[in-house]
């Protein structure tokens, strides 16, 4: 009775899983078919798209102040044909736990985990567990199952640096998911809608070539650390409205330079005070860059003012075309 449950169970996850979790053979996946997820001290990893909803869940998790979850040990997640041999024996023997024949079991498609504590874990699966669930092993509470197709890219194991790309925080994305996608366009200088788009990933590269870091597509740590650094960097600037001074006269020089190169004629006074012909000047500007017109001349501002107009963005174009970015 017990196997034919775990036949069943494959049956509705087989229904409920990609096809690329049965590109391979069950327990032979390649490495290029795994991600890892996060463990305190091994290496666990699950089959790509399994591993990218589990790391947004673990993500939501945490940035909300729950517990953290990771699977019992190395063979909890991911299991090789070997392996699950191993656990068939000593349940066949009457010294294991349930376990699927192998060539059948869902660890070796990569898409199972063995929660290390099923008291404190299991809650974020049933809360959180839009793309995980509990429909197999009605007996094995740690036992949790990823369902579904996740449709967004996978942000790494890192709370601190989660990796953000093209299409992060679109559909059905979780609210945190979102909020990391719009500290990192608030640190670029962009809109924040929640959405990376192609314009921001052209926002991050040019970001990237004029930081001297690696020019890619993704905000992983470097990234973050460097945007972190600049914005703390940019923030002792913040002009406020009325003021006087050398920031203000660089801002006003910034302004004519960057309005001048997209051959704008109209000119103001670098007069060192910020007056309503300023302020406009700010409010123009920021709608130009797509930046929320304001006229506060905050770090976003600065980040951007001091980026050439017209070059920046025929530069961002090119990268994004060498790279073969596309809408």
């Amino acid at each position: 009775m017990r196997f034919r449950w775990v036949a069943f169970a494959v049956v509705l996850l087989a229904l409920a899983a990609p096809a690329s979790a049965f590109a391979y053979e069950n327990g032979r996946l390649p490495q290029s078919a795994l991600a890892p997820i996060s463990h305190p001290s091994v290496s666990v990893k699950l089959e790509k798209d399994a591993a990218a909803s589990w790391n947004a869940m673990r993500l939501c998790s945490l940035t909300s102040g729950g517990p953290d979850i990771y699977p019992a040990g190395s063979r909890s997640a991911y299991r090789t044909y070997d392996q699950q041999i191993y656990f068939w024996n000593l349940y066949q023997s009457g010294r294991g736990n349930l376990a699927a024949r192998p060539g059948t079991s869902n660890h070796g498609i990569g898409r199972a985990v063995d929660l290390a504590n099923p008291s404190t874990m299991r809650p974020v699966i049933d809360r959180r567990g839009n793309y995980w669930g509990k429909i197999e092993a009605p007996s094995e509470s740690w036992h949790v199952n990823a369902v579904g197709d996740f449709p967004n890219p996978n942000v790494g194991t890192s709370q601190r640096y989660p990796r953000v790309r093209r299409t992060a925080g679109g559909s059905r994305a979780s609210g945190c998911i979102r909020r990391v996608v719009r500290e990192a366009e608030r640190l670029l200088g962009l809109s924040e809608n929640g959405y990376f788009s192609l314009s921001d990933v052209r926002a991050l590269r040019l970001y990237k070539s004029q930081h001297g870091l690696t020019v890619n597509s993704v905000v992983g740590r470097a990234t973050w650390i460097s945007l972190r650094r600049e914005a703390r960097r940019t923030s002792a600037r913040a002009i406020p409205a009325s003021s006087t001074g050398t920031d203000v006269r660089a801002l006003q020089g910034l302004l004519n330079e960057r309005f001048r190169e997209i051959g704008d004629p109209s000119r103001f006074p670098v007069d060192g005070v910020v007056g309503k012909r300023t302020t406009a000047a700010v409010q123009r500007f920021q709608r130009l860059r797509g930046l929320k017109p304001d006229g506060a001349a905050g770090p976003r501002l600065w980040a951007e003012v001091v980026k050439p107009a017209r070059t920046a963005m025929e530069r961002a174009d090119a990268t994004a075309r060498k790279a073969g970015v596309a809408e």
